[in-house]
């Protein structure tokens, strides 16, 4: 079993205790926050993604917990909890243990350290603009900057944004392998198979191997009625796809932590639908019948497409990337 499926249940442990410290006000949460996020990176160092998470979180939701005591026992456990591992490597390996906890893949496109330096400079660009915004409101009294957009005009833009996205020669091949019940997603044992496909890898590879991602990337941008609920899952997918896309190591058991966010989504854009096609029983049977059937069509062909592919994949013995 891959490391990374009990990574992925730290994590999303973490992250419950997280959302019950902070949106529940519990503030117990945090140490056990603390000890779930210390025993997912004691897993896999991929966890350290729970903090920027974490810290979005707080940002969202209740800034004030920044100056919060217990806000930061939830870092301080995790991180103590983790430093005995440290210790005991530096000792062994001096500073080369750095080195190597960092650049441990040989197959990493760039330089990993550059990578969260743009993504850290990022973050202070957009925090250094925010707060030029506030105080210029707070001193002037009226902001910089008056805009706004309709619902429509959004759902617009997002739409065209999603046609050109998926209009690449790239994305067209993966809407297609989608299409073929039949189709296998490429894997094996060869090291670094994917190190030379494109940053939209994963979103690509996760609809080929279920359409249910493809129904969940639709939930993201137009479930505007759900996204107050779901928005920690959006939260997560955001951070969860950014740093492995930047790392660039293409391999699909990097992103597990984020396919329960994904299915969760995919859930409710399910639901969505069916109350949305249930609002024409009373006005246009006939059109009510259709949409229904052609919801539970495509149900239909996403399961047994997905357990197609699962059986494929995960019966033999014959594939370690994919």
């Amino acid at each position: 079993i891959w490391m990374s499926t009990t990574l992925t249940a730290f994590i999303w442990i973490s992250l419950y205790f997280l959302m019950k410290a902070i949106i529940n006000k519990r503030r117990r949460y945090f140490i056990w926050a603390g000890f779930a996020t210390g025993l997912a990176i004691l897993t896999k160092y991929p966890a350290f993604i729970v903090f920027p998470i974490g810290f979005t979180y707080v940002f969202l939701y209740n800034r004030k917990l920044f100056k919060s005591k217990y806000f930061w026992l939830w870092p301080v456990i995790s991180l103590l909890m983790f430093s005995p591992w440290v210790i005991w490597n530096y000792n062994i390996y001096k500073s080369q243990f750095f080195t190597q906890m960092i650049t441990a893949q040989g197959e990493v496109k760039g330089n990993f350290y550059q990578i969260f330096a743009i993504i850290g400079l990022a973050i202070l660009l957009i925090l250094a603009i925010v707060t030029f915004f506030k105080l210029y409101k707070k001193r002037t009294g009226h902001s910089l900057i008056h805009f706004s957009l309709s619902k429509k005009a959004v759902t617009i833009l997002i739409s065209l944004g999603l046609i050109v996205f998926f209009s690449r020669p790239y994305m067209i091949k993966g809407l297609i392998n989608v299409s073929n019940i039949r189709h296998i997603p490429l894997a094996g044992w060869k090291m670094a198979m994917f190190k030379q496909e494109p940053w939209d890898f994963y979103i690509r590879r996760l609809i080929e191997l279920s359409p249910f991602y493809l129904i969940s990337i639709f939930g993201i941008f137009f479930l505007n009625k759900i996204k107050s609920k779901v928005l920690p899952l959006f939260v997560a997918i955001f951070w969860m796809m950014l740093i492995f896309i930047l790392h660039g190591n293409f391999q699909c058991r990097y992103i597990l932590p984020a396919v329960p966010a994904f299915l969760i989504i995919s859930a409710y854009t399910i639901i969505w639908l069916f109350k949305k096609t249930s609002q024409f029983y009373n006005k246009n049977q006939i059109v009510y019948i259709i949409l229904s059937l052609i919801l539970v069509a495509i149900l239909a062909y996403s399961f047994t497409k997905t357990i197609f592919i699962d059986l494929q994949l995960a019966l033999p013995n014959n594939v370690c990337y994919f």
